[in-house]
């Protein structure tokens, strides 16, 4: 669970922050019948997520899709919301070696990996401090596992695999023995992870996700103060559902040890931009869309293709794509594609974060370990750097955190 910290059941709760893990706890904490209120420093609620509209289409300012599982989809239900489901049959590649690819590894490659599967995993790959890349050289040699890991999962962690935290990421599988010992008991806990939360799928709305954020903030409206942002009280229960930087502000009178820790976290900056095309990029047709190699020095980190992620709210002879990176203006990354060209675009609309996406290191680690020595009674944490950083473990960590309150 990803909510750190104890409530007092003598104490109101007070909740700071209306992006998506503070609408999800206000939603299940009155869904129960709990009694709080929720403040929120802007106008308006969601957080990054919001969606955009153009003559030519939808923009999404960050996702633009959830992962479900039974919690999130039940939750829908209960939203009453139509979904669009992503198709099961697109291909999703990674661009390498500058190749499109959907399978990193050659024969022989693959041969050597299968080879080594049977290697017993050495002890300093499995230290705590272990990055991903520390984890899996062995296996996978150094080129793979600098690029072909950080390629594949800086779609969800916008960082490089020497990074990010083998434990942080890989929060599953035996490590004490060989690497196809630790890949099998780590497909083990995911299929026992489906088993207890159901099947999953990627679906997003008719009109955006801004549908999901306009029906949850419907259900608590009358319990969200808008551009409000009160000094934290020991008169309440604190649950700050922001980013660790604005948690750390909050807590500057109350919590000095802890405020100073929180700042000390690192986030990802990115720009998401949104593309409109009178023709399509060809070799993205028929995909998910693809993740790129920092091996070329890329600024551009993803592509998606909107058109054949939603094709029933994509417009006629309109080709859409988003565009994730850390520069400011990503087009000119496009270039090497074929069928892009500057004078087909119709439009380009994005949006640049600052703090993106928390820094899954080792730090990030230490300090949230820290942190949770001196929480205060009455102070909880709970955001994408507290442990969960997907849009569904954070609607799960939020429904479980208030199943396991009494009533």
């Amino acid at each position: 669970m990803s909510v750190l910290g104890q409530l007092n059941p003598k104490l109101p709760i007070r909740i700071y922050g209306a992006g998506i893990s503070g609408l999800s706890l206000a939603y299940y904490l009155n869904k129960k019948g709990q009694q709080f209120e929720l403040h929120e420093v802007s106008s308006k609620s969601g957080g990054k997520i919001q969606t955009e509209e153009n003559e030519y289409g939808l923009v999404e300012q960050a996702a633009n899709a959830i992962y479900t599982n039974d919690i999130v989809q039940e939750l829908i239900d209960e939203l009453e919301l139509k979904t669009l489901v992503v198709p099961k049959n697109l291909k999703k590649y990674i661009y390498l070696k500058n190749k499109f690819r959907t399978w990193p590894f050659g024969f022989f490659e693959t041969l050597m990996i299968m080879f080594k599967l049977f290697k017993k995993i050495p002890a300093e790959a499995t230290k705590n401090t272990a990055s991903v890349y520390d984890f899996f050289a062995p296996l996978l040699g150094e080129f793979h596992s600098r690029e072909t890991l950080s390629t594949a999962l800086q779609g969800i962690y916008a960082t490089s695999s020497q990074e990010l935290h083998f434990r942080s990421t890989f929060k599953t599988g035996d490590t004490s023995k060989t690497y196809l010992y630790f890949l099998v008991s780590y497909f083990k806990s995911k299929k026992k992870y489906n088993k207890r939360f159901g099947a999953s799928r990627s679906i997003s709305f008719e009109n955006g996700m801004k549908e999901f954020i306009k029906k949850l903030t419907s259900k608590i409206q009358n319990k969200i103060y808008y551009n409000s942002s009160p000094e934290l009280s020991s008169d309440y229960n604190n649950i700050i559902c922001t980013d660790a930087f604005t948690a750390g502000v909050l807590l500057d009178k109350k919590n000095q040890k802890l405020s100073l820790l929180l700042k000390e976290i690192t986030y990802t900056p990115l720009t998401s931009q949104t593309i409109f095309l009178k023709k399509p990029l060809f070799q993205l047709e028929n995909s998910f869309g693809a993740l790129f190699s920092l091996e070329k020095n890329f600024k551009l980190m993803g592509i998606v293709n909107n058109n054949a992620l939603f094709p029933k709210r994509s417009k006629s002879k309109i080709y859409s794509y988003t565009l994730i990176g850390q520069q400011n203006d990503l087009t000119n990354e496009l270039k090497q594609l074929r069928g892009y060209k500057p004078e087909n675009i119709l439009a380009a609309q994005g949006k640049i974060w600052k703090k993106a996406i928390p820094i899954y290191n080792v730090e990030r680690k230490m300090i949230i370990d820290s942190s949770k020595q001196v929480l205060l009674p009455g102070t909880l944490l709970f955001g994408n750097y507290t442990g969960s950083l997907s849009l569904r473990e954070l609607i799960t960590s939020a429904y479980e955190f208030v199943e396991g309150l009494k009533k």
